[in-house]
């Protein structure tokens, strides 16, 4: 029969210590992880006046466009919105970046690739478009 070791209070002691130290790194780790992303959901009146603006498409007049996905920057007047523009039955989708000024939102640029370069780069880093990427030429 195999022999039965009893851990003394040192062992107990350290494997306290370590369970505290793993702990701190999980919660450190998934703090770092949300202040990447740390956008929020507009309010009610937000989301009508940045979807009224995502809108204001100039390049596809008299075309549906439906405006879903809106988020706003914590640290700065800027949001981003999916908008979805159908042509006939086709349906083609890309981001509108939005700005605030004055208190109003305005469409500040739509696109597939790299509309967001606009914002600074703390707001592309809060709304979670890939900050240092070859596209922006800061």
């Amino acid at each position: 029969m195999p022999e039965l070791r009893v851990q003394g209070s040192r062992g107990r002691s350290r494997d306290c210590v370590l369970a505290v130290v793993a702990g701190l790194v999980v919660v450190l780790c998934l703090g770092a992880a949300t202040s990447a992303m740390a956008w929020r959901k507009p309010t009610r009146s937000e989301r009508s006046a940045i979807a009224r603006a995502a809108r204001q498409t100039p390049t596809v007049p008299n075309k549906t466009i439906h405006v879903r996905n809106i988020h706003v920057s914590t640290v700065g007047p800027w949001a981003s919105a999916g908008v979805g523009i159908y042509f006939g039955k086709t349906l083609d989708s890309a981001t509108a970046i939005l700005h605030k000024v004055h208190g109003k939102w305005i469409n500040a640029g739509a696109g597939t690739d790299g509309e967001w370069c606009v914002m600074p780069l703390r707001d592309q880093r809060d709304l979670g478009f890939p900050v240092g990427s070859s596209t922006c030429k800061h």
